[in-house]
């Protein structure tokens, strides 16, 4: 806004002009001179000035209002995206947990399976080497079983042999004797049981038990007792010696005979 003043007042002319009379004489105001002051410019500058004002205002009011609705707005999403990743580390964080606790499960199973694997290796390689010391006893026991088995033939042939020479020996023994033989119910063991050998008591018997099942003879059992007496040996050595079985029985009978009288 400009002030402009004109200058209207001379004072070197109203120094050489006549003064007034008092009748005539100008006003004071009269002699001021003309002020222009621009109020109505001013307005309308003010007024302009006005109006920028509010749109600048109004403009930073809307601007300020996007910005915190904006704002507010990224707020919420953040917020969301804090809960969906709290909820995805939650998530995870049971995952990991779940994931652990199998870890460790499997680690248990894993330790009890070495155990179990270990264990049956040891029980297998103890069950291998029993299976070979069972083989081992087995081959030796069938060994065994076939000696004693051809050494049986073998006896059972001299036996049927003998049988052939000794029947009517035997014969006369149980006829005029009394000799009876009997089964023991063991291998290889055969009971003689003797009568007439007490004049007094003719049906009274006297038996031995011999046994075979060695590569010698031996008397197991007797009534009347004579295992061991020094006559017995020699007959059972001859026995050995000679196969002689009239001879045996005739000296073991001799010797039941001496006991029982």
């Amino acid at each position: 806004m400009a002030l402009t003043l004109e200058p209207t007042l001379n004072l070197g002319n109203s120094i050489a002009r006549a003064p007034y009379s008092s009748s005539a004489a100008p006003s004071m105001a009269s002699t001021l001179p003309p002020l222009n002051f621009g109020f109505d410019d001013l307005r309308a500058r003010m007024s302009s000035f006005t109006s920028r004002f509010d749109d600048f205002i109004e403009r930073g009011r809307r601007r300020v209002l996007e910005e915190r609705n904006h704002f507010r707005m990224s707020i919420a999403e953040i917020s969301e995206d804090q809960v969906a990743k709290e909820r995805d580390i939650d998530v995870l964080a049971n995952k990991a947990e779940n994931h652990a606790s199998n870890v460790a499960l499997q680690v248990v199973e894993t330790d009890e399976m070495s155990e179990a694997i270990a264990s049956l290796t040891f029980t297998r390689d103890t069950h291998a080497v029993n299976v070979a010391s069972l083989r081992s006893r087995l081959a030796s026991t069938q060994s065994s079983v076939n000696s004693k088995k051809a050494t049986q033939r073998q006896q059972s042939q001299y036996l049927s042999h003998q049988e052939s020479f000794n029947a009517p020996e035997l014969a006369t023994w149980e006829e005029c004797l009394g000799l009876r033989i009997e089964a023991t119910g063991v291998p290889d063991q055969v009971r003689f049981v003797f009568t007439n050998c007490d004049r007094s008591k003719p049906l009274r018997e006297a038996w031995f038990e011999l046994d075979m099942t060695g590569k010698g003879y031996g008397i197991i059992k007797s009534r009347p007792r004579i295992e061991g007496k020094e006559a017995v040996e020699r007959s059972l050595q001859s026995m050995g010696e000679n196969e002689d079985l009239g001879a045996f029985l005739k000296d073991i009978r001799q010797t039941l005979v001496s006991e029982m009288n």
